[in-house]
């Protein structure tokens, strides 16, 4: 069965960080959860800055700076320090990327 992208996820939270947006989510017809990142001005696949496979059901997600805190339903506290490569703009082809350091 064919699903538009924005069908294909199950938001749990939303997080502006610095100028992207951080979206902790189900992934529709599996038992996956990820923590995906996108820039301000494109939501779209095309353009993720970040996916990462979080282990359990987030159910808090929040930010403060560069730090993301992630909780999640094992009772664990996820915390991860984002570190941007590139720049994020308006103008011409990005390049930009996440770098996590847990």
């Amino acid at each position: 069965m064919y699903m538009l992208q924005e069908q294909e996820i199950q938001c749990i939270g939303l997080q502006w960080v610095g100028r992207a947006l951080m979206i902790a989510c189900h992934i529709i017809g599996t038992e996956e959860y990820r923590l995906l990142s996108y820039p301000f001005h494109h939501l779209d696949r095309t353009s993720l800055m970040l996916s990462f496979r979080l282990v359990a059901r987030p159910l808090l997600l929040d930010a403060n700076g560069p730090f993301v805190a992630v909780y999640l339903s094992t009772g664990v506290l996820m915390t991860i320090r984002l570190r941007l490569r590139g720049e994020i703009s308006i103008n011409g082809i990005e390049s930009s990327l996440f770098r996590m350091c847990l």
